[in-house]
């Protein structure tokens, strides 16, 4: 599943590939992201004014289908890393940059 994220001085709005309904914060209120206004029909207009924005910026991508998914059958390691609670979880080539060269991989 793909997400596709955008903010502006105010909002945080995310949009998930098959169905899920988008995820809406108010940063300036809720700087944790404790409170999802995605459902909130009081911001409906945000959330269409998000969509607008997300969709213009989306047909800028240089990169069709069959490359991304190329990609993931080869990684290279290159990317950003997200939602991930315990670093056991993935593989810690991804996180040197956050975490440094170990001794043992130093020359």
């Amino acid at each position: 599943m793909r997400l596709f994220m955008i903010t502006d001085a105010r909002y945080k709005f995310i949009h998930a590939e098959r169905g899920f309904r988008p995820m809406l914060f108010d940063m300036q209120t809720d700087p944790s992201e404790f409170h999802d206004l995605g459902r909130s029909a009081d911001h409906q207009e945000i959330i269409d004014l998000m969509y607008r924005r997300l969709g213009k910026w989306t047909r800028r991508v240089t990169k069709f289908d069959a490359q991304i998914n190329a990609g993931k059958a080869n990684p290279s390691g290159v990317g950003i890393v997200l939602g991930v609670y315990d670093q056991g979880e993935i593989d810690p080539d991804l996180t040197i940059k956050y975490r440094g060269a170990s001794p043992d991989r130093q020359a």
